[in-house]
């Protein structure tokens, strides 16, 4: 009998647990901030309204090159903690990345500054995810080429300055630039990688719009999300195989940003030239001041000349 006793009383402190355990994971508060639910943990309350705040402009940037309507109210979810982060990702982030579009759970995965490095450039942070799931809504789900889905991303977030075209230039001065279909591998990356991995999915995305037109680009997705191929869609949307098109967007990158490599010199070496010119000036102001001396303990010119230059 006291056996049975205490065998329920296990199974009772057992059950209590367990229904504790999705009470705590639950424990997020909520932000309504429309058409977003955001989700956040008592001590990102500065962060949620911030975020809240950061949303609206950014998803009018979105719509503004992606005209979609979201099927349901996405959730922003900002992670309390780096397991919860890991753990709702399921590993399907990289370690560099501060932010995940879980597009097929319309939700945007953030970690938090209060545990993590991240850039507070929140706006374009934000863009960029909302551009995934902008894509994946036109998608419809189906599969996009990295290549475009985080070119897409990148040029609508506004992440690419003239530093990172310089890195694009000596990667074509070394060789290592990356095919399109190689960007597929992109979460496995490491981190400088997949910094020249995104310039060179926004400069091909860039490329795209100047040949075909910025409508091209949904319409490429729609084709994509009636099944096609991706060879198919490319060729219906531009009368074009991607191989083509790759093989102009390389000779494009050669011809419009290899000049680049010019503002990508390490600051060493610039140092090193501003060395140069001081070391320069400097020997030519003495050789000068020498020369005047020199000048000057020599006998002066006569007044007048025998010479006439104009006697001959």
């Amino acid at each position: 009998m006291k056996n049975n006793r205490r065998y329920f009383i296990f199974c009772l402190l057992l059950l209590t647990f367990l229904q504790s355990v999705p009470a705590v994971a639950d424990q997020l508060l909520q932000l309504q901030s429309p058409p977003f639910t955001i989700r956040y943990d008592a001590r990102d309350t500065h962060l949620a309204r911030e975020i809240s705040y950061r949303l609206v402009g950014s998803w009018q940037r979105v719509q503004g090159e992606l005209p979609v309507m979201l099927p349901e109210r996405p959730v922003v979810r900002i992670a309390p903690s780096a397991d919860d982060f890991y753990r709702v990702a399921r590993g399907s982030v990289p370690h560099w990345g501060a932010a995940l579009a879980l597009s097929s759970l319309n939700m945007i995965l953030l970690k938090s500054n209060r545990w993590a490095s991240v850039n507070n450039d929140w706006s374009s942070l934000l863009s960029h995810e909302l551009a995934h799931l902008a894509v994946y809504t036109l998608s419809k789900g189906f599969p996009v080429p990295t290549w475009l889905g985080e070119g897409i991303a990148v040029a609508v977030s506004g992440e690419v300055d003239i530093t990172r075209r310089s890195e694009v230039a000596r990667a074509l001065l070394t060789g290592r630039i990356f095919s399109l279909n190689e960007l597929e591998r992109l979460h496995s990356m490491s981190g400088n990688e997949a910094r020249l991995a995104y310039t060179e999915a926004v400069l091909a995305v860039n490329y795209f719009r100047e040949r075909f037109g910025r409508s091209a680009v949904v319409l490429l997705l729609n084709q994509l999300a009636q099944g096609q191929s991706y060879e198919r869609a490319f060729h219906t949307t531009t009368g074009e195989q991607p191989d083509r098109f790759e093989d102009k967007w390389r000779r494009h990158l050669w011809g419009h940003y290899f000049y680049y490599i010019l503002l990508g010199i390490n600051s060493w070496i610039w140092g090193f030239i501003l060395v140069l010119v001081i070391v320069a000036i400097i020997i030519v102001r003495r050789r000068n001041r020498r020369t005047i001396r020199r000048w000057e303990q020599e006998e002066p010119w006569e007044a007048e000349s025998d010479f006439d230059p104009f006697d001959w």
